[in-house]
């Protein structure tokens, strides 16, 4: 039986809160980041963007170098599906590849999206949401 992947990334996020280490199999993905200076760190690219952080602030450029979404946020998660998690002021959110924030800045944690859904957790509860915003399914986690 082949479980959905929005379920297994779900139960790897319980495992990961309760210090399970989760080990991705059969990943052969090889991580190309930018070759660019001036950052403290650069991540490797997803969706064609790349994660960086600069005096503790994290944004996104292109391949080359260009800053797609500004460097504004208190931390950021890498992008699926399009959207990338943002946070800023204690607060997470989803920003697309132009910076434009799609899903205002309301969960106290949020996930990278995978096909088509993310969790979050918002006034104490766990979800699933799904591009809109919107609770995906009535199964929370509790």
């Amino acid at each position: 039986m082949k479980l959905p992947q929005h379920f297994i990334a779900k139960s790897c996020l319980i495992l990961a809160l309760v210090g399970v280490s989760v080990i991705a199999q059969g990943s052969s993905k090889i991580c190309e980041k930018p070759q660019v200076g001036g950052y403290d760190d650069v991540s490797c690219l997803y969706g064609g963007l790349s994660k960086v952080e600069q005096n503790n602030k994290f944004g996104f450029i292109d391949k080359t170098g260009q800053v797609a979404v500004s460097l504004k946020y208190d931390d950021a998660r890498h992008f699926g599906d399009g959207l990338a998690a943002v946070k800023q002021h204690g607060k997470w959110g989803f920003v697309d590849k132009t910076g434009q924030v799609v899903i205002p800045l309301q969960y106290d944690f949020a996930d990278s999206f995978n096909e088509g859904l993310a969790v979050v957790k918002k006034d104490g509860e766990w979800l699933t949401i799904n591009k809109q915003g919107q609770q995906a399914s009535d199964l929370a986690l509790q």
